[in-house]
């Protein structure tokens, strides 16, 4: 072989090499994240947290829907989804509890809903309906 030859193989080789050492420190990093917010069980909020984003600077969206995803990220509650209803807003948390607010009055129904959320968080209930559309909430 001559040495031009050698040069050349010896620069792909360590080209591969680098290659695949990137990819194999961005699969790592991805695993490592992904494992950091599993363990934290927070990855719904991983998610959740970009279509809520999303959602935010939506020029389409109605003031009330609007207003009730400030008002549940000011809180850090993460919605999966967000429904308007005749008589108020349907909401849909990352863990499956589905949330039911009035038109009006919504600033002190998700500080109410935070509230209740953190109670049940202690107690280790397992809620999957709020309706916040009445004086006194109804859990199920």
């Amino acid at each position: 072989m001559s040495m031009r030859s050698r040069k050349s193989n010896l620069n792909r080789s360590g080209v591969k090499r680098k290659s695949l050492n990137l990819i194999f420190i961005l699969i790592l990093v991805s695993l490592i994240i992904v494992l950091y917010f599993q363990k934290k069980k927070d990855l719904n909020n991983l998610f959740q947290t970009y279509f809520v984003f999303h959602e935010i600077y939506n020029p389409y969206l109605s003031n009330q829907r609007q207003e009730i995803i400030e008002l549940l990220g000011r809180y850090e509650i993460y919605a999966v989804s967000i429904k308007p209803q005749p008589d108020g807003i349907a909401v849909k948390l990352g863990n499956g509890t589905q949330i039911y607010f009035p038109k009006e009055n919504l600033e002190t129904k998700v500080a109410s809903l935070q509230l209740l959320l953190k109670r049940f968080t202690i107690e280790g209930r397992k809620i999957k309906v709020i309706d916040l559309r009445y004086s006194k909430p109804i859990i199920k």
